[in-house]
């Protein structure tokens, strides 16, 4: 099978899957094509010119925008007549006006195959029902899709997409990368994300000042990342003099790496996350995890009492809670939650992701 791939922009996780499904028995070929290398996040990339797949950046050294993205979508109309692969997976989202008059173009002049891949769900953000007619409408161009997880499988049936056409891969990430012993001396709470409204940092704060009053040997909070609201957090956290909150600025994989190593608890509080990787890199790090039940992935990864707990984004008491629930925990209670989420988080691996790709793939040559 010659499979293609189009995403918007690809971080390290998209190369660890790619090169998954370039290493399958049933791929002859792999082409990915992503609109840009760089986005808000400003991941920086390590030169690879031995990669197992043909890969194509449409508009280099673009930042990802609304612009690039239409141009892109022209672009690949352009690039897909010449390469004509057997099967095109969408990974580029399925709602920009351009998307669509594209694919279905595609779709109808080379008679091949389209697979969305999809990480919404009902909850992400708030629904319009005029936006959600529409999707139906658009759904209806695809001949299967892949999905992150449960939460997501769901979304496409309520949308009207056939559940036997639906296949749930995992959203995963690079497990050996992040993997590490546990360290002697772990310490903290640990945020990964950006400092936006969307992502809780605020409730997160009020949360930990009012946990370290209570706690005799309080835990540090080591907040990972940038965005808009940076600044107006450092300066709460100033003006009201919450001490033990540090604010790291953006960093890249491998320095996020050291502090999943250094740190003893990892916490995304989202209001609304489709996902979260986060997640799976704290899991394969052996954190246990405090996770918002906005969050996509809580669904599948988190297990209560056993590799973390979950908690309601908009109560700040809930977050106290659970911030004082992950400090009490024994040793051997931390080494229990530990082991689980090592565990449980090797059934999303790259490998796996690309194996119940392929499932779905051979499906539809078949």
């Amino acid at each position: 099978m010659h499979i293609a791939y189009f995403w918007l922009t690809m971080g390290h996780y998209h190369f660890a899957r790619m090169n998954a499904i370039a290493a399958l028995e049933t791929v002859e070929k792999l082409t990915v094509f992503e609109a840009t290398d760089l986005d808000d996040h400003y991941w920086k990339r390590e030169e690879n010119e031995s990669l197992p797949f043909e890969h194509r950046v449409l508009y280099p050294q673009n930042v990802l925008d609304y612009e690039i993205t239409g141009k892109a979508w022209t672009r690949l109309k352009e690039v897909l007549a010449d390469i004509s692969p057997d099967i095109l997976v969408n990974g580029a989202g399925y709602f920009h006006p351009k998307n669509y008059k594209v694919l279905r173009a595609w779709k109808k002049q080379s008679g091949k195959k389209l697979v969305l891949w999809s990480e919404s769900t009902a909850i992400d953000q708030k629904r319009n029902l005029a936006k959600e007619f529409v999707k139906r409408q658009v759904l209806k161009i695809y001949d299967a899709a892949i999905v992150a997880g449960s939460m997501h499988k769901e979304y496409l049936v309520d949308l009207g997409f056939p559940e036997n056409r639906i296949q749930v891969v995992g959203n995963v990430v690079d497990n050996d990368f992040f993997e590490s012993q546990k360290q002697s001396q772990r310490n903290g709470f640990l945020y990964v994300g950006r400092m936006l409204d969307i992502k809780n940092v605020q409730n997160l704060i009020e949360a930990y000042a009012r946990y370290r009053k209570d706690a005799k040997n309080p835990q540090p909070l080591y907040l990972v990342g940038d965005g808009p609201l940076k600044d107006d957090f450092e300066q709460k956290v100033k003006s009201q003099n919450i001490k033990g909150i540090v604010f790291t600025g953006n960093l890249q994989v491998d320095q996020v790496k050291e502090y999943y190593k250094q740190c003893r608890f990892f916490i995304l509080p989202s209001f609304s996350e489709p996902w979260g990787l986060v997640i799976n890199e704290a899991m394969a790090s052996g954190l246990p995890v405090a996770a918002s039940v906005n969050c996509g992935a809580t669904h599948d990864l988190v297990h209560p009492e056993k590799n973390g707990f979950v908690f309601a984004p908009n109560n700040v008491n809930d977050i106290v809670a659970v911030l004082h629930r992950l400090d009490s925990l024994s040793e051997s209670q931390y080494d229990e939650m530990s082991s689980y989420a090592k565990s449980y988080i090797s059934n999303y691996s790259p490998e796996k992701y690309a194996v119940n790709c392929d499932a779905l793939f051979t499906k539809l040559m078949t």
